[in-house]
């Protein structure tokens, strides 16, 4: 579900997609009306700007041409079609609004007539240029625009709608650097070391990623639902997992879903929204800051057809927060005291179908310490069964040595690390065939010169 509003004081239409098409309604305080219908079966994304441009998606049995449509004097004209340009396997996106970019295709038209412009060298999907610098992904590879190959990309794009998609971030104030998303995992891009992304591997497929500073640290984090463990996960750009996640819901129920976040309650801190299904029923689930249910949700939407079927995604604009069922409830909620929205549909707020990661300000600076900060220096969970992690952060880049000991003095795990400093971290040990028992973890960071370590019991009980 997306919105089309060209001008600030136009009507807020929101724009929902079905196998028929896309209907578009006026949506205010008082409810919903004036339903238009934009014949375009199996519709992509649309790319709401100057004209409201709709193409087909690749798992549509028949495609048919590229429209677009204008909103003049409280009612909709089409103003052109293409039918050399059918469908695109990724989004439809646009720099500025003037161009229209069928991502993973080497087509590209004008918004304004639907004129084709020259074909490109190869298929392409890019991210938003910020402070000069974007990635791309041209053919089968992921390049830079100063002219930096990374390399091949992990997966292809196809007509079938595989998921590729590279996008642009920028992780603390003025500084940028990039991801890249595919059906399975995140990889997350630092511009200084290129060569070595942080990878989120998930146990199945992955939503499409949120990015905000959730924990007000002043630098970007990263939040999805792990479908495969059915979980929402929120964490740093060095991978470590925040405070009060991964969040998992009961048994026969699953996340729909990437979560939404606003301030629903005004009180200037962000709340998620995330879309839920059971085998009845779908429902917006709602949690603060500390990830602590809201009171008033779960909000029922309506029925579902399976609960592996995901709905329309749910959308929050102005004061309101919409949603569509599976056998096309339509429901809006109003929220009188709504303060910023960070992410407020499916690929974010950024305009022109680029999904982005932009820093909205410079967050709370964070406490000093030295090298090594102990507060941020243990594992989890604990006590452990099948795992547990390691948690560290360092102020700088170190060299990081892990060592578990058992009860007698024997060191019976070890692993070196390095890291890049700056924002807490997460090491993976399996504990599965460890004994019932306590361990002693030492973690040492040295850096410059400069040793710290700290040392904590871990509790084994399966």
């Amino acid at each position: 579900m997306s919105f089309y509003r060209n001008e600030p004081g136009d009507p807020l239409q929101v724009l929902i997609p079905s196998e028929t098409g896309v209907s578009a309604l006026r949506a205010d305080a008082s409810g919903f009306s004036s339903l238009h219908q934009f014949d375009v079966p199996w519709p992509a994304q649309p790319l709401s700007g100057p004209n409201l441009v709709i193409t087909g998606s690749p798992d549509a049995p028949v495609q048919g041409p590229t429209k677009a449509f204008a909103y003049n004097t409280g009612s909709w004209s089409e103003v052109w079609q293409n039918s050399e340009v059918r469908f695109t396997p990724g989004l439809i996106s646009s720099e500025r609004g003037d161009t229209v970019e069928f991502d993973h295709t080497r087509n590209r038209l004008l918004i304004t007539d639907g004129t084709a412009l020259p074909a490109l060298p190869l298929p392409r999907q890019r991210g938003k240029m910020i402070n000069g610098f974007r990635p791309f992904i041209e053919g089968s590879e992921l390049v830079l625009s100063d002219g930096t190959v990374i390399g091949p990309v992990p997966e292809q794009v196809s007509g079938t709608g595989v998921r590729v998609y590279t996008g642009t971030i920028n992780p603390q104030v003025n500084t940028t650097s990039f991801y890249l998303l595919t059906e399975s995992s995140l990889n997350l891009f630092n511009r200084e070391s290129v060569r070595d992304p942080v990878i989120l591997r998930t146990e199945g497929s992955i939503s499409w990623p949120v990015f905000l500073d959730a924990d007000n640290d002043g630098s970007l984090d990263v939040l999805y639902v792990d479908y495969g463990k059915n979980s929402l996960e929120a964490r740093n750009l060095n991978g470590g997992s925040l405070w009060y996640f991964p969040l998992e819901l009961p048994e026969g129920r699953r996340f729909a879903g990437s979560p939404l976040v606003a301030d629903l309650t005004g009180n200037e801190l962000p709340d998620f929204v995330i879309p839920v299904q059971d085998s009845l029923s779908l429902s917006l689930y709602a949690f603060d800051h500390e990830m602590r249910p809201l009171p008033g949700f779960p909000l029922y939407v309506g029925s579902v057809t399976a609960i592996d079927h995901l709905p329309v995604h749910p959308l929050i604009v102005d004061n309101l927060l919409i949603a569509v069922s599976h056998t096309g409830d339509l429901k809006a909620w109003t929220f009188s005291n709504m303060g910023q929205i960070w992410w407020g549909g499916h690929y974010g707020n950024e305009p022109f179908n680029k999904v982005t990661g932009r820093l909205e300000s410079e967050g709370q600076a964070q406490l000093p310490f030295g090298l090594l900060n102990t507060d941020e220096t243990y594992n989890w969970p604990n006590p452990a069964d099948t795992h547990t992690h390691i948690r560290f952060q360092t102020s700088r880049s170190a060299r990081i040595e892990i060592s578990v000991i058992t009860y007698g003095g024997d060191t019976f795990y070890k692993q070196n690390l390095e890291t890049a400093g700056g924002l807490p971290e997460d090491h993976y040990i399996d504990t599965s065939a460890w004994g019932n028992g306590v361990y002693f973890a030492r973690v040492t960071a040295r850096s410059e010169g400069t040793t710290e370590t700290r040392t904590f019991k871990i509790g084994v009980m399966h």
